[in-house]
């Protein structure tokens, strides 16, 4: 029958998978959780086009995040740090004409993300280390409202057709 040898390799994988983790010492994997909000802004703003006389000004913006992972300790110095979250990111932005608020706009990044990394503790335990690694992000929406001057309703665009779904980056 075809599709015999794929549901064979899925039970060998799943087999294989359960064999790994319980030959990893419970004493060796520390789970871990966070929730939290941040402070968020861009690096750049829009820069406005042929009108010298408008500015646009960034504000931060109240973001929330939450995850998990787990630290798999290798050796008592060293350590393999992988999590899982879900972020929300963005800014405000402040469009002025001649010092003249004109219109805000609201920037909205959803996205989930899963770094892997290496740490490497400078003294046995937790702290201080050093971290170095990958991580992946995945964006999930990416939106823009703009609210014009003296209105508390504003116009939604969708910016995640012209976002790049899946970021990779370096950290250390």
């Amino acid at each position: 029958m075809p599709g015999e040898g794929t549901e064979m390799k899925r039970i060998l994988a799943v087999i294989t998978a359960l064999a790994v983790v319980s030959a990893i010492p419970a004493s060796a994997v520390e789970f871990k959780t966070s929730v939290g909000i941040a402070l968020s802004s861009y690096s750049q703003p829009p820069s406005p086009v042929a009108i010298p006389e408008a500015r646009f000004l960034l504000k931060d913006k109240i973001t929330f995040g939450f995850g998990g992972g787990f630290i798999y300790r290798i050796t008592p110095h060293l350590s393999l740090d992988v999590n899982g979250s879900y972020q929300q990111k963005g800014t405000r932005v402040d469009n002025r004409f001649m010092e003249t608020l004109a219109g805000r706009y609201s920037y909205d990044l959803r996205m989930l993300s899963a770094p892997v990394c290496l740490r490497y503790g400078l003294l046995r335990g937790s702290t201080p280390y050093v971290l170095g690694g990958f991580e992946v992000s995945y964006v999930i929406g990416h939106d823009v409202v703009y609210f014009p001057a003296g209105s508390d309703s504003g116009t939604i665009q969708k910016l995640r057709p012209q976002t790049r779904r899946i970021a990779l980056a370096a950290q250390i």
